[in-house]
């Protein structure tokens, strides 16, 4: 009787999980604790802590990710296109680098 409660539910989760037509994709950031955008839309952020990641589910197609870290009259940015499969596992690395801060350097010109 346990094993077959416990496939039941091993056939529910799995039918739910892919049910869905979506793919899920798991961005980790360097730096961590960046903002996520998806095609423009910010979503969150990335973990803070080394290892871990931000996971989100997107239907099938194709989008770009960003990530950015405001630092002053710097910040830290990545974007990357990427395609997302219906039913897929993906993990995307995002590497940080420093450019200039637009909405920063707004309110130091807007100040003066």
């Amino acid at each position: 009787m346990k094993i077959l409660l416990i496939a039941l539910l091993l056939f529910n989760f799995s039918h739910t999980a892919f049910a869905e037509g979506k793919g899920t994709v798991k961005i980790v950031t360097d730096p961590g604790d960046a903002k996520i955008y998806v095609d423009g839309k910010r979503k969150g952020n990335s973990a803070s802590e080394k290892g871990q990641t931000f996971a989100i589910k997107l239907p099938e197609g194709e989008y770009v990710l960003e990530a950015i870290k405001p630092a002053g009259a710097k910040e830290h940015y990545a974007k990357k296109e990427i395609f997302v499969a219906e039913d897929t596992l993906q993990t995307i690395s995002l590497i940080l680098a420093k450019r200039s801060n637009p909405d920063y350097l707004k309110k130091l010109k807007a100040k003066y």
